[in-house]
């Protein structure tokens, strides 16, 4: 199946409509790097399927997701203004945890309302300091929250657009816990995705089954990426890249921390997320966003695998082969690496515009309630 993936993204691109030639560029550059990373995977010893079969419904034993980790509204069933397409939202968030940082350093939030969603991920460098920079996190992304209800508030028009560099800023000069945090935040407006992107943290598009858009990491230097603090050695706000994307109906999102893109490969997401599609159900987000998380774990526990941040390795000059679980215990160096985060977490968020005309609201209308009978809502 990811044979077939690679082999579609030169359809699409050969079948674009788009008159865009920077996006088409994009698209072409996203489709060779994918080819690169299937033939170097092809090479190591482990199969594309790991131990975790992502077309069952059974968990992995032993891995406990974060319930109420920020809040979440309750999904509303309202249309994007100005536009014909709306976005529906889920998420599921699988922390590297300890006693000192027992929900992780990964924090997220959804406005179904105001068509937002959002993700941070605290550094982890600081605890060396003995500082929990997932207080960063969280706090960063529950003013970024406030501030979007704020301006819903001020201007309460159908038409209203949220503006994300805003939202950004207030929720940095607001966020006064120690410690640092990349972000980035998206949202709808007029059939366009319009986003806002700190560090190492990001999303994708995938649109018939093929990536045809991934944001791209901002990093001083290899794994250090900018990052939003209060130290002098932070950024601010001003670095941040904004994008602007077209979408369509169908349109499948996935936004989330290095913990998942560090360790799935574009084609391999493709490859989950078809799956998924396959087996939409009535809580699909939920379900797709829990699917990707256990995904990204089982990889980034592995020591063969070819992962995305093996290949980022052998570009720095460092050896390593497996997952990045954030352990300093499985990395095989041959150079002394860089300061290292610690504690990885995973918190895919799954959306996908739809026609607003189309009843959709059904889906997040369950109980707080999993698979596994624990619950899984934020």
């Amino acid at each position: 199946m990811a044979t077939e993936i690679v082999h579609n993204k030169k359809r699409l691109i050969t079948e674009s409509e788009s008159d865009d030639t920077e996006i088409l560029t994009k698209k072409q550059r996203l489709m060779e790097k994918s080819e690169l990373d299937f033939i170097q995977f092809l090479l190591c010893p482990e199969d594309l399927t790991t131990s975790f079969d992502i077309t069952t419904d059974d968990p992995v034993p032993n891995i406990i997701p974060i319930f109420n980790f920020c809040s979440q509204e309750e999904n509303k069933d309202t249309s994007n203004a100005g536009g014909t397409t709306r976005m529906v939202a889920g998420s599921f968030y699988i922390p590297k945890t300890n006693e000192q940082k027992p929900l992780g350093e990964d924090a997220h939030f959804i406005c179904a309302e105001e068509q937002t969603i959002g993700v941070a991920d605290g550094v982890g460098g600081w605890a060396k300091k003995g500082i929990d920079s997932g207080k960063y996190s969280k706090e960063l992304m529950e003013n970024a929250e406030l501030s979007i209800h704020k301006q819903k508030q001020q201007d309460k028009s159908s038409t209203a657009n949220i503006d994300l560099i805003k939202v950004l800023n207030e929720a940095f000069l607001n966020t006064k816990a120690m410690g640092s945090s990349t972000a980035c935040m998206l949202t709808l407006a007029d059939d366009t995705l319009h986003a806002v992107n700190v560090g190492d943290s990001g999303f994708v598009v995938i649109r018939d089954g093929v990536i045809v858009y991934k944001s791209e990491i901002q990093q001083s230097r290899f794994n250090c990426p900018f990052q939003l603090g209060n130290s002098k050695h932070s950024n601010d706000p001003s670095v941040a890249e904004k994008i602007s994307f077209p979408v369509k109906a169908g349109d499948i999102i996935v936004m989330g921390t290095d913990g998942l893109f560090d360790n799935v490969h574009d084609f391999q997401l493709e490859v989950v997320v078809n799956n998924g599609v396959d087996l939409w159900e009535s809580d699909a987000p939920d379900t797709l966003a829990w699917r990707i998380a256990q995904y990204a774990l089982e990889n980034s526990k592995s020591t063969e695998l070819y992962t995305p941040f093996a290949g980022e390795c052998f570009k720095a000059g460092l050896e390593h082969s497996g997952g990045n679980y954030g352990d300093e215990g499985l990395l095989r160096l041959s150079a002394p690496p860089p300061k290292r985060r610690q504690g990885k977490g995973i918190a895919p968020i799954v959306s996908t515009p739809t026609y607003n005309l189309r009843v959709v609201g059904s889906s997040h209308q369950r109980s707080n309630s999993s698979k596994t009978g624990e619950g899984n809502k934020f």
